[in-house]
């Protein structure tokens, strides 16, 4: 119980960091994205305005006069110059300034039958003027195959006009009026802004963005980094504190648990007592109606009781179980018979199935209880001449040998949602039935408990609208040992 409490905390902790790490990171690294791609695309329109080029003043003090759209930013003043933090105006307008300068970019002007007019490459050096023009020549057909949803194909034609001499161009179609609405979009490490100059004509230009990107992911990665660290530190600092955080839980639980064994056993001499005094009753007198309710009013009250002491025995972390070579097999036939006649009594059937030679590492009187605990689950919850199923099998297709002891019965309703509920102490899924039935929701966190002591695991499973399986799977006898040994607490 203790150790499945410091692992939820630890998972509950674990995931919300998580999240809010992932939230965190994901938002510095879109917003910056975003800043960057806003900052490419201004520079983009700057140089539209400008026939594909970053207009640089002829007198030095006009420079950075106006905004970006139509001119370079401002540079800082000069009594501004020596500020160690300048105002936020002023290194708006130092950013700017300096865009001509850091920006690589270069432009192609198209005829208006697709020939190329001219290529502006003077302010790249990684590429020549035929390799701008084979770029724009395809992102203008790429630009004009989409919009009309058929494939361009460029043509080759000389301009007597072309500057750059090319005789490279592309087929007159491209210069729709998709082309001409100014598409701005991604080419490999090149953004691009289509539109015209001022005389009309097509222009493409580009910005060379590996930098920028470059600089994008590297703050991506530089914060998953930070995140990963960050994620590794707090599930080490969770896991040393986590035994703090839970201890007022566990201090609660260690005296529930104290409080149920002293009361259980407290509870066992008056229990005694009153069925011995109804057996002299009954010698005495005859049995009637009232000794027989006292009868069975005892019987639950004993069972109770043993479910309680077995579920706080099972779970006392303190207790070093000394679990032996055990015949499964015959331990569930045993148990089992003891149920055939109950069923017959009941109107039921019960129904078998036991491979033999089955062993695992426990205690025999706990296993025993785990069986009858079932079984005695089924019939008070099974459906009116129903046939309450018992099956004892290798299980087959695991990685580690294991035995599969599985209980079913029809049941007229099955609760909604999660069936693990149906584990948890004094559970009852239908409180006017638990009554008819006398159960009090204890059976199956008992059942669990012995399965957790033994190194296994129980689960509720539903099989259409009218049968529950209860399936139990223990470590056979030789993996059983190495895994009831490995059975620590968190440090």
């Amino acid at each position: 119980m203790v150790l499945r409490l410091r692992r939820k905390f630890v998972l509950t902790a674990m995931t919300s960091l998580l999240i809010v790490l992932v939230l965190i990171i994901g938002g510095i690294n879109l917003l910056n994205f975003v800043q960057t791609d806003r900052r490419i695309d201004e520079k983009l329109r700057t140089l539209m305005a400008n026939d594909g080029t970053f207009p640089i003043p002829d007198d030095p003090k006009d420079f950075g006069k106006g905004d970006l759209q139509g001119a370079p930013g401002a540079i800082l003043p000069k009594d501004n110059a020596s500020s160690l933090f300048p105002k936020p105006d002023s290194m708006d307008r130092n950013r700017r300034a300096e865009a001509p300068f850091e920006t690589r970019y270069f432009s192609v002007t198209f005829h208006e039958d697709g020939t190329v007019a001219d290529t502006e490459v003077s302010h790249i050096a990684s590429v020549t003027a035929s390799e701008a023009q084979e770029v724009a020549i395809s992102v203008a057909s790429a630009d004009a195959g989409s919009a009309s949803g058929t494939s361009v194909s460029t043509a080759g034609g000389t301009s007597p006009e072309a500057s750059s001499g090319s005789s490279s161009g592309t087929d007159s179609s491209i210069f729709s009026d998709t082309f001409r609405s100014g598409r701005c979009a991604y080419a490999g490490s090149y953004k691009y802004l289509t539109g015209t100059d001022s005389s009309g004509r097509p222009l493409i230009v580009f910005i060379e963005c590996s930098s920028m990107l470059g600089n994008v992911r590297q703050l991506l990665v530089i914060t998953l980094g930070i995140g990963a660290a960050a994620l590794a530190g707090m599930f080490v600092l969770v896991i040393l504190f986590s035994g703090k955080a839970v201890a007022p839980v566990v201090e609660s639980l260690e005296k529930q648990k104290r409080f149920i064994s002293d009361a259980g056993h407290e509870l066992k001499t008056p229990l005694s007592v009153i069925s011995a005094n109804v057996d002299v009753l009954e010698m005495t007198g005859e049995k009637n109606d009232w000794t027989r309710s006292i009868r069975n009013q005892v019987k639950r009250m004993t069972d109770l009781v043993n479910n309680l002491l077995t579920l706080s025995r099972m779970e006392e972390t303190g207790i070093v179980h000394v679990f032996e070579d055990q015949d499964l097999s015959a331990i569930v036939t045993d148990a089992a018979s003891t149920y055939e006649t109950v069923a017959v009594s009941l109107g039921k059937q019960l129904s078998l199935s036991i491979t033999p030679g089955l062993h695992v590492k426990g205690e025999a009187r706990s296993l025993s209880q785990l069986v009858l605990l079932l079984l005695d689950n089924a019939m008070k919850y099974s459906s009116e001449g129903g046939t309450v199923s018992l099956r004892l099998e290798p299980e087959t297709g695991a990685r580690n040998r294991q035995i599969r002891l599985e209980v079913s019965n029809p049941c007229d309703t099955i609760p909604d949602g999660n069936l693990d509920r149906l584990f948890d102490r004094f559970y009852r899924a239908d409180e006017s039935r638990s009554r008819k039935t006398g159960g009090y929701g204890i059976g199956l966190s008992a059942a669990r408990a012995i399965l957790e002591a033994h190194g296994g695991t129980i689960a509720a499973v539903r099989d259409g609208d009218r049968l529950i399986r209860f399936i139990a799977r223990f470590p056979a006898s030789s993996a059983a040992a190495e895994r009831v040994s490995s059975r620590k607490e968190l440090p």
